[in-house]
C-alpha cells in the first residue's frame, strides 16, 4: 500500500450488541479513519443481526491479502485462527488482576497482544512472554437516533421529573449490580422521584439466583417501606435493540458501576464521554479514562475474586483480586449528584470534551495503524532471519 500500513483481516463478534461488539465495531471505524487497508471476519455462528453498522457491513470479507490478522475477543476464542497464529495480534482484555493459565497458554502463541487499559497492561506484562501492547477503546462514534423523551417516558412509567440513575451489565458477580440497587435504597428511601433503571440479563446466572441476590439488597438497604421503594427500582432482563439502549444513555442522569473489575466497561465509558455524570468503583480499566474532577469514584477494598459460575469465559479464581466498593460510599455519591445535579452536569461535561479528544477514532486509528507498522516489520525481520 501506499500508505505502507499494512492490511489486516479483523475478527471479531462485530454485530453483538454487546461491550465486545461496541469495541470491536468501534475499533473498525478507528481503522478505516486511518487509512488501514481491512477485511472484517464475523465471529458469530448466529445468522440473527441485532445491530447494524453500514461501515462494518462494507468491510464484510472484502477480498485482500492481509499482512496481519487482529482478533478481539476473549483468549478462549482465538483457537479457531491458530493457523494464522504466527501473524495474528489479540485484541483482548480481563477483568480481574491475573490471567488464568489457559489464557496465557493461548496467548502465547500469537503474534503480539493489545490491550485498552493500564490495568490490563501489567497484568499480561508480568504473565505473557510475547510483547503487550496498550491501544485504548476509541469513543463510540455512530450518532444515536433522535431521542423522543415523552415517548420513552410513557413506555418505561416515567415521569417528566424523575432523576434516572443507570445501570447496564449481565448479571454477575463481578457486575455487581445487586450493590447498585442496595446503594440506591439506601441513598433515596423516601424520593418519589428518584429512579433507578437496570437493563440486565440473566444469560450467564439464572435467573432465580439473581432474583435472591436483589430481596438480599433490598434487605441489607432496609428501606422504611420495601414495598413501595422497589416500585421506582425498574428492572429490566429482555434484550432491548439498539435503538431503545441508545435512548436508555440520553435519558440517564446519572450512570452507575460498582463493579469488581473491568478492561473498559463500554455502558460507563460512552456515558462519560457523553457528558452523563457517573459514579463508579475507583478500580480497574475504567481508571483510564476517570478521574476526581469530572466524576465521582467510589472507595473499595481488594478481595479475592469469587464467581459462583465458573466457565470457560468467567475463570475467576480466590488467589485473583478484585475490588468490594463500598456501598455506604457510593450511596452517599448518588445523593451528591441527586442534590448538585448541575454541578455534577458541568464536571461531566468538561470531562467529556477531554475524552472525546484522547479517545477519539482518528486518535485511536493513528496509535493502530503505527503500532501495525511496527509489528508488520517486525515480523518480516523474524521469519528473514528464521529466528
Amino acid at each position: 500500500m501506499e500508505n505502507n500500513i499494512p492490511g489486516i483481516e479483523f475478527h471479531g463478534f462485530v454485530f453483538a450488541p454487546t461491550g465486545y461488539g461496541t469495541a470491536a465495531r468501534s475499533y473498525i471505524h478507528a481503522f478505516h479513519n486511518a487509512a488501514i487497508d481491512l477485511s472484517v471476519s464475523n465471529l458469530s455462528k448466529s445468522r440473527q443481526q441485532t445491530v447494524t453498522d453500514p461501515l462494518v457491513a462494507s468491510c464484510l470479507n472484502r477480498h485482500i491479502d492481509p499482512v496481519l490478522h487482529v482478533c478481539h475477543a476473549e483468549p478462549h476464542c482465538l483457537e479457531p485462527l491458530e493457523s494464522v497464529f504466527s501473524r495474528l495480534i489479540a485484541l483482548t482484555t480481563w477483568e480481574a488482576d491475573a490471567l488464568p493459565q489457559r489464557h496465557v497458554d493461548t496467548l502465547n502463541q500469537v503474534l503480539e497482544v493489545w490491550v485498552p487499559c493500564r490495568y490490563n497492561f501489567e497484568a499480561f506484562r508480568q504473565q505473557l512472554k510475547v510483547p503487550v501492547f496498550q491501544i485504548p477503546h476509541p469513543v463510540h462514534s455512530l450518532c444515536p437516533p433522535c431521542f423522543d423523551r415523552s415517548a420513552f417516558n410513557r413506555e418505561l412509567g416515567l415521569k417528566e421529573d424523575d432523576f434516572v440513575f443507570v445501570c447496564v451489565g449481565t448479571w454477575q458477580e463481578r457486575k455487581n449490580l445487586q450493590g447498585v440497587i442496595e446503594a440506591f435504597l439506601r441513598a433515596f428511601p423516601h424520593e418519589p422521584n428518584a429512579v433507578l433503571i437496570v437493563k440486565t440479563s440473566f444469560v450467564f446466572s439464572p435467573e432465580f439466583v439473581g432474583r435472591a441476590q436483589i430481596r438480599d439488597a433490598i434487605a441489607r438497604a432496609n428501606p422504611p417501606n420495601a414495598s413501595e421503594a422497589m416500585k421506582r427500582v425498574k428492572i429490566f432482563p429482555r434484550f432491548w435493540p439498539d435503538a431503545c439502549m441508545a435512548a436508555l444513555a440520553q435519558r440517564a442522569d446519572c450512570y452507575v458501576s460498582l463493579h469488581r473489575g473491568e478492561g473498559w466497561c463500554y455502558p460507563l465509558f460512552d456515558a462519560a464521554c457523553n457528558g452523563t455524570p457517573v459514579i463508579a468503583t475507583a478500580y480497574s480499566g475504567p481508571m483510564d479514562y476517570l478521574d476526581p474532577r469530572h466524576h465521582r469514584l467510589v472507595r473499595y477494598e481488594l478481595t479475592h475474586a469469587s464467581q459462583q459460575s465458573q466457565t470457560v469465559r468467567f475463570s475467576f479464581t480466590p488467589d485473583m483480586s478484585w475490588a468490594t466498593p463500598d456501598v455506604s460510599h457510593a450511596a452517599l455519591l448518588m445523593r451528591d449528584v441527586y442534590d448538585r445535579r448541575q454541578e455534577a452536569i458541568a464536571q461531566a461535561t468538561e470531562g467529556a470534551v477531554l475524552l472525546n479528544q484522547k479517545y477519539s477514532p482518528d486518535a485511536i486509528g493513528r496509535m493502530a495503524a503505527q503500532r501495525l507498522s511496527v509489528v508488520a516489520e517486525c515480523n518480516r525481520v523474524r521469519k528473514q532471519y528464521n529466528y
